[in-house]
């Protein structure tokens, strides 16, 4: 299996493709000197579909685990990118 390990706008993405859950799943790491805010993933499938991960505000320095789940698509490839500035639920 294919692991994603990209570096983009102060954070650090290692991601993989999880057959048995269905899911994108990885961990996303600050390595800014400030927060993070409305940090999220997005994975994009050929065919067009678009998944992304629920956003998260992440400190300096700090650790989060993601996962996108793939909702039973087929594929053969995808592109992730790192997305910032997504307004993160209140709850």
């Amino acid at each position: 299996d294919e692991v994603v390990d990209i570096t983009s706008s102060g954070a650090r993405l290692t991601l993989a493709f999880d057959a048995a859950n269905d899911a994108f799943s990885g961990i996303v790491e600050n390595t800014a000197a400030e927060e993070l805010a409305g940090l999220s993933i997005a994975v994009e499938l050929p065919d067009g579909t678009s998944l992304s991960s629920d956003p998260v505000d992440l400190a300096p320095g700090g650790v989060q685990e993601l996962m996108v789940p793939a909702g039973g698509a087929a594929f053969d490839r995808y592109d992730v990118s790192i997305v910032l500035g997504a307004a993160v639920p209140m709850g």
